[in-house]
């Protein structure tokens, strides 16, 4: 029988990953500050669309809408004021 209290391989390996994942996410504030990474995120979410359009076709996806198809009023999807007293009770904390 093997030993309670001993640290297997396997489990040493997967605490050692987890920590070492939470240590690189711990800078990751820092990296969202800088100009030069978010051009590289920015740059690689372009590339990844234009691979996934090609690969899948326009009807595959969702639609996609620019800035310019936005509205600057959106319409609430049924009543803005409602009446219901758990619902304004709700509201009133």
């Amino acid at each position: 029988m093997s030993d309670p209290k001993r640290l297997g391989r396997r489990r040493f390996l997967a605490r050692a990953g987890g920590s070492l994942g939470a240590l690189l996410l711990s800078g990751c504030d820092g990296l969202s500050a800088n100009p030069g990474f978010t051009k590289i995120l920015e740059s690689a979410e372009t590339v990844s669309r234009s691979v996934q359009s090609a690969l899948t076709g326009k009807t595959a996806l969702a639609r996609e809408y620019t800035e310019s198809d936005l509205s600057a009023e959106f319409r609430a999807n049924g009543t803005t004021e409602p009446t219901d007293p758990d619902y304004q009770k709700v509201g009133a904390k």
